[in-house]
């Protein structure tokens, strides 16, 4: 007898739908549709002030962001090196 590795999916399945239909149900018996976050930034459904629901809300205007000013890196001077004498080099000193 050969047994699978993997759960059955179908009844699985069968459950999941059933939980989001009760689940959405739930929330319709409260005045709560589906989308109701979404519809209320968007002005679709009547909230807060109690305002009709065909009435889209006025759109803030977005600030423009003011750019930065690239700061200029300052470039360092080079010390010279100061050349050594021959009997420097050498290690006499």
């Amino acid at each position: 007898m050969h047994f699978s590795v993997f759960p059955p999916i179908a009844p699985i399945a069968a459950g999941v739908a059933v939980w989001v239909r009760r689940s959405k149900q739930a929330s319709e018996k409260h005045g709560r549709t589906r989308h109701r976050t979404h519809n209320l930034s968007h002005g679709l459904t009547p909230g807060g002030d109690n305002e009709p629901a065909d009435r889209k809300r006025k759109k803030k205007k977005k600030k423009k962001k003011k750019k930065k000013k690239k700061k200029k890196k300052k470039k360092k001077k080079k010390k010279k090196k100061k050349k050594k004498t021959a009997v420097e080099s050498c290690g006499y000193m």
